[in-house]
């Protein structure tokens, strides 16, 4: 997303992945069956000891909806497995997990899949992504910033949203003003890295558009928070 025009319709795709991919859940599951491999469907709960069954239960459901997760015969027993978009997130997952390793100090020693989790909630905040996205080709006055969005929000007006949220992301070190006097807004070196995995999420959005996104459900399922061990029998490997 570092040289693409702003395109109203792809931004928004992009921000609709990305609180897919931030949904509780969907992370910590899709690396599992990446890392491991198919997960006997019977067996579905036993390496999420954070979830209890209805939630593993909605997770799996959620996914296979969206073509992230299939059932497949495995040594002829019924297997959850990761499907072809599934693992074609991975350079996605590890552009995550390198962004948070390089600009979040304190995730350095928590897990590969808790670190992807703490970089999709911050691209996860409200406007993020269209701000960034607004931003990726240098400096803009912040009226533009309000222009360029506009087609992408919906709930809010763009003025209100730019107003209320360039504060945050300069609070969180992603943007800063290029020029005071000129109202003018760019990206910090930290708000610039953090293209490359919303590029990377971009190109696989365009790849997959036959994946659905839209809406997540949230409130009634918990926060992932740091429950993110995996069962004695399957180790993580080191990231």
């Amino acid at each position: 997303m570092t040289t693409m025009t702003f395109d109203a319709d792809r931004v928004e795709r992009a921000d609709k992945i990305v609180a897919l991919l931030a949904a509780p859940g969907t992370t910590r599951i899709l690396n599992e069956l990446l890392d491991f491999g198919p997960l006997p469907r019977h067996q579905q709960g036993s390496p999420f000891p954070e979830f209890n069954s209805s939630h593993v239960t909605y997770y799996f459901t959620s996914l296979r909806q969206r073509g992230l997760v299939e059932v497949q015969l495995v040594d002829d027993v019924p297997a959850l497995v990761a499907s072809e978009a599934a693992v074609d997130l991975g350079d996605v997952y590890d552009a995550l997990n390198l962004w948070a390793k390089t600009h979040l100090p304190h995730t350095a020693e928590l897990p590969y899949v808790t670190r992807v989790h703490e970089t999709l909630t911050l691209l996860g905040e409200p406007f993020t992504v269209p701000i960034l996205a607004a931003l990726a080709n240098g400096p803009v006055w912040s009226e533009i910033i309000e222009l360029l969005i506009r087609p992408c929000v919906h709930s809010v007006t763009a003025r209100a949203a730019v107003a209320e949220h360039l504060p945050r992301l300069a609070t969180r070190g992603l943007i800063d003003h290029a020029d005071q006097d000129l109202d003018t807004v760019t990206l910090t070196g930290a708000g610039r890295a953090l293209l490359t995995p919303l590029a990377g999420i971009d190109s696989w959005g365009a790849t997959h558009a036959h994946i659905p996104v839209g809406e997540q459900r949230r409130a009634v399922i918990p926060a992932m928070a740091h429950a993110v061990l995996p069962s004695p029998a399957r180790q993580w490997r080191t990231r």
